[in-house]
């Protein structure tokens, strides 16, 4: 099955990875930022709410304050 039936959601999606997999804090927001625009165009797209996650994760476990 696949994972969106929107190929701009899963472009965005693998951006968001990609940025994500770079572990700075400004690529885990921009990663973010992609991620929920997966969501945008797909709100079924469960993986791009995951990176959110994800991405808030690595923020508090590498940058918190």
């Amino acid at each position: 099955r696949r994972m969106t039936k929107s190929m701009a959601a899963y472009e965005a999606y693998l951006q968001a990875r990609e940025a994500f997999l770079i572990r700075t804090a400004d690529d885990n927001s921009r990663a973010r930022n992609l991620f929920k625009t997966a969501v945008e165009l797909d709100p079924q797209f469960a993986q791009a709410y995951a990176g959110i996650g994800l991405t808030h994760i690595e923020d508090f476990r590498l940058w918190k304050d």
